[in-house]
């Protein structure tokens, strides 16, 4: 996936984990031995990116820049973009126009851990349209809903009251060359932000909207709460314990 440009939206106020984000960007918080922000780092890394964007707000880039530097020493080129106003997680595309103009986009949440081989992913991504990472949870209703038919999406909704399925969308998405295109469809939801829901039904509408499901034996957290943050590291300790491990390794 070296052809691909690699974005990790580390933005937003944090609210729901107030008052550890008072002053810190949540993505800086420690989970278990190691800041939020090298578990999606390192996920793209092992995937194949070299060039990963890492966006965030005015007041925490300085922050991800000490800690991270410019990429070289993971052998990696990362740049920041701020991203003024929180405008929602696709607004992303919209801050990188031009630096991924005709190319292939890899997106992921910078509070999405995830614990998988990802076994024949590269395979799973169709050279058209966008692929999305789904996996079953027990309260869908928190997230885009996925549902299927005869294994293809048929419908994506964002945190519906009654779901019908418990296939959810995590925070990691592949899309083509297409997309900057794509997104001049989009407008500000409700609470004016642009929704990444939003542009995968763009895609499922053109039939154009694929997913790789996580296997029993993958493990994804979404660390945007406190009981989340702990259950994380716990499992982490444990796992990296028995296992001999080290989880979200950046070099």
């Amino acid at each position: 996936m070296n052809d691909r440009i690699g974005i990790i939206m580390a933005g937003g106020k944090g609210t729901r984990l107030y008052p550890l984000t008072k002053v810190v960007n949540k993505h800086l918080l420690p989970v278990h031995d190691k800041p939020m922000i090298y578990y999606s780092l390192s996920t793209l890394i092992r995937l194949g990116h070299k060039t990963i964007y890492l966006i965030s707000t005015k007041e925490s880039i300085s922050l991800f820049k000490k800690l991270l530097g410019n990429g070289k020493q993971y052998n990696i080129k990362l740049h920041y973009k701020v991203q003024y106003k929180p405008k929602g997680i696709a607004h992303c595309f919209f801050l990188l126009q031009k630096e991924i103009r005709n190319k292939k986009t890899t997106l992921i949440l910078g509070d999405n851990l995830f614990i998988s081989n990802f076994e024949n992913l590269t395979s799973s991504i169709h050279k058209q349209g966008c692929t999305l990472i789904c996996t079953t949870v027990r309260e869908p209703q928190h997230y885009g809903v996925v549902t299927l038919k005869q294994n293809k999406i048929i419908k994506i909704e964002e945190k519906p009251k009654k779901p019908t399925s418990n296939l959810i969308a995590t925070g990691l998405y592949f899309y083509d060359e297409q997309l900057t295109t794509l997104i001049k469809k989009l407008k500000p939801s409700r609470r004016g932000e642009y929704e990444i829901t939003s542009l995968n039904k763009i895609y499922q509408k053109n039939k154009q909207c694929f997913h790789y499901n996580l296997s029993s034996a993958d493990h994804w957290y979404d660390l945007g709460q406190i009981s989340d943050l702990d259950d994380c590291s716990t499992f982490l300790k444990i796992y990296q314990q028995k296992r001999e491990l080290n989880i979200g390794q950046l070099i």
